[in-house]
């Protein structure tokens, strides 16, 4: 096997990189937990309506719509603490019937999962149809699976004009 200082030298980095990838995963090294999984799996829960797994995944301490004011739509306010996420999810199966949840990307690093999702609802107390596409919902996790702070950075106007009648 050529050594990594040899394929620097010969000019490929990248193969450089990866000769250092194989020999640290050799070595022991794994890489580190994304929180990929655990947001696809909380979205997969929402998506089959097993809404009670979704604070299992979360901090005792998670920050619901974080860093926000509160908003006109009464679902996308701030809460903390895992035994108050419940309340977004009665908001939401109260306030919206959805016709569609389509996740379409989920991407992450180590401590930061992002899913971006297109939806179809019906405003329940204005009977509106709203469509929007790329919604996307932040997650920052502890370095493991749980959840310590969420986010949705959906488009509130849109949100808004649901609720109001014509």
């Amino acid at each position: 096997m050529q050594d990594e200082r040899d394929l620097e030298v010969r000019g490929h980095p990248a193969a450089a990189s990866d000769v250092r990838l194989r020999l640290a995963i050799r070595a022991g090294w794994r890489p580190a937990r994304t929180p990929v999984e655990p947001v696809q799996q909380i979205h997969a829960a929402f998506g089959r309506g097993d809404v009670p797994f979704i604070p299992s995944r979360l901090a005792d301490a998670v920050e619901w719509e974080h860093a926000t004011f509160p908003s006109p739509v009464p679902r996308l306010q701030p809460l903390k603490g895992r035994d108050r996420v419940p309340r977004f999810f009665r908001a939401l199966g109260e306030s919206i019937e959805f016709h569609a949840f389509t996740p379409t990307k989920v991407l992450g690093d180590a401590a930061t999962g992002v899913l971006l999702a297109d939806l179809e609802a019906t405003v329940r107390s204005t009977g509106k149809h709203v469509v929007d596409v790329d919604d996307v919902l932040v997650w920052h996790f502890d370095g493991g699976v749980e959840g310590v702070r969420s986010r949705h950075r959906a488009d509130t106007r849109l949100r808004a004009m649901g609720l109001q009648g014509d």
